[in-house]
């Protein structure tokens, strides 16, 4: 399990790059500049003008996402190409404003998915009422979940230990 927990080729791991694809964190990055004039896209930018990236625009309305890119399909993160995914898929940042916990932060969210499927009986909320703002620049979750604690005894039957904590 740590090995599968530890690697970042795994099918779990495509689920949480392709859930980040499609509801990233933070809907645009750090302010950043160039420290020289540079011209993108035929537009010049001069030094020291500061830019954001538009992370809903670049993960979801690039070509490279295909016709599907509003679908959830992890699978497209399998077989990615890492340099060409470089600069179209905005998760953690770009150069010297890169988030420096980028791959702890993937083994923790990997592990705390195992431990919630291992450990809880999940199941989706009936529609709430509560407020949301749609309008703001964070992305909300389509539904809710009810993470309910399995007690140890429920666990140790569903794993096959028995009552002398004997493996069977």
């Amino acid at each position: 399990m740590d090995q599968y927990l530890q690697s970042a080729s795994t099918y779990l791991q495509a689920c949480i790059l392709e859930s980040s694809r499609l509801k990233p964190l933070a809907a645009f990055s750090v302010p950043q500049s160039a420290p020289t004039d540079r011209v993108v896209s035929g537009y010049k930018m001069p030094a020291n003008t500061n830019f954001v990236v538009n992370a809903y625009a670049l993960n979801m309305r690039s070509d490279h996402w295909g016709p599907d890119n509003d679908t959830y399909r992890p699978e497209r993160f399998l077989a990615r190409d890492k340099v060409k995914l470089r600069y179209l898929f905005w998760r953690f940042g770009f150069g010297p404003r890169l988030c420096m916990s980028k791959y702890t932060t993937d083994i923790i969210i990997r592990e705390t998915l195992v431990n919630l499927v291992q450990n809880y009986n999940l199941r989706l909320l009936d529609k709430t009422t509560r407020f949301r703002d749609k309008s703001c620049w964070i992305t909300h979750p389509d539904f809710e979940i009810c993470c309910e604690r399995i007690e140890p005894e429920t666990l140790a039957v569903s794993v096959g230990v028995a009552a002398d904590g004997v493996t069977r």
